[in-house]
């Protein structure tokens, strides 16, 4: 191949090259040692703080956490629409827990008011608590961006999940790189563990294997890559009304 490209050419691309490999060298590098120093300097859940807040906690991914958090011995609080559900709930996590030493409590709340003073109710449940850690698992957005919260001794983590078995998503069978909610859940809570080593790992994928499948999406051109995914979401909208049109 090399006898193809003009010898003035050669030695630049070898350069190019060599730079670009020395580049993801380094990166797998500090990636491998950032992983190790993440695990030998792992923190218990409790030393954030002893109650852990679960937002959308009834279903999915916030209940698998409920579920997998209560086995670190932290309080839970939680907060759902359904107060049957997190009545229901917690007296199921007490009843398969029972070695549990901690506490869970709940409140009701929909947060598709829209009014901040109707936090004012929560407020004065959660004011009193040693919160270490809030998991907001409920689809709400702001109309302006996070504020920087590292000076308040506070940590941020974004966990950004590709496909998982839930109601949700309608998968119903787990594979290659659809994990359940439970297996999510268990990835979760390692990297709540490890906290933030530098400012990007503020977004993150804790899944394993969501993370080999990034990989592999950024490795394909975009333009193919935008191409493959329009084609796949078709496909799923075309089954969505095809579903839609059998009901009617």
């Amino acid at each position: 191949m090399i006898s193809f490209i003009p010898p003035l050419l050669v030695k630049p691309l070898l350069y190019i090259g060599l730079v670009v490999a020395l580049k993801h060298a380094l990166y797998i590098v500090y990636w491998v040692l950032n992983c190790l120093k993440c695990k030998i300097f792992a923190r218990r859940l409790r030393s954030y703080g002893d109650t852990v807040i679960i937002t959308g906690c009834t279903d999915g991914i916030g209940k698998s956490l409920a579920y997998s958090l209560i086995r670190e011995n932290v309080n839970l609080f939680l907060i759902s629409r359904n107060e049957d559900a997190l009545k229901s709930m917690k007296e199921d996590l007490l009843v398969r827990n029972r070695n549990y030493k901690g506490q869970i409590d709940y409140a009701t709340f929909d947060y598709n008011t829209g009014s901040f003073t109707s936090y004012r109710g929560i407020q004065e449940k959660i004011e009193k608590l040693d919160v270490g850690i809030l998991i907001n698992n409920v689809g709400v957005s702001y109309p302006h961006p996070l504020i920087e919260l590292r000076e308040h001794n506070i940590q941020v983590q974004c966990h950004v999940p590709l496909f998982i078995v839930t109601k949700l998503s309608k998968i119903r069978k787990p594979s290659t790189f659809v994990p359940t909610a439970d297996a999510y859940a268990k990835s979760a809570i390692k990297r709540m563990k490890q906290g933030n080593s530098t400012s990007s790992s503020v977004i993150s994928s804790p899944y394993f294997l969501h993370r080999v499948q990034i990989c592999l999406y950024n490795a394909v051109p975009k333009l193919l890559f935008d191409t493959m995914s329009l084609m796949t979401l078709k496909a799923v909208r075309q089954r969505a009304l095809k579903k839609v049109r059998k009901g009617d």
